[in-house]
């Protein structure tokens, strides 16, 4: 079983120092976690955004540390009946639902500080 499931918000949270990078650090530069591809696609959309400068380093590091995992059809359609079932007052977003996804089918949880995650069993909150 795979640490965790990394989100687009441990690695930002990682890689810009912020409030949480001591608890992620060993957790992250320890190995062993899955990233999704569409976290690298949240991340690209982030750093061109707000200009930050170092995607591909980090990208690269994300390659070494974490096991990068495309989205397969049976995590895509367990994420969709995930997202069909939430009540709609959860909003959370079908990227979201993707990680839930493959947390479930991976015995995982979601490392993240996402608001849309907290009280679920499959999510370690930072």
């Amino acid at each position: 079983m795979p640490a965790f499931i990394v989100d687009t918000y441990a690695w930002i949270d990682y890689f810009r120092g912020g409030a949480n990078s001591a608890k992620l650090k060993t957790v992250l530069e320890g190995g062993g976690n899955i990233t999704p591809t569409i976290v690298l696609a949240e991340l690209r959309r982030k750093y061109v955004k707000e200009g930050i400068q170092g995607f591909d380093s980090d990208l690269a590091y994300i390659g070494r540390k974490s096991n990068v995992v495309d989205l397969d059809e049976r995590t895509a359609v367990l994420a969709g009946e995930i997202k069909a079932t939430l009540p709609s007052s959860h909003g959370m977003g079908l990227v979201d639902c993707i990680l839930l996804a493959h947390a479930k089918l991976t015995g995982s949880k979601v490392l993240t500080g996402d608001k849309h995650f907290v009280g679920l069993l499959e999510a370690e909150m930072v």
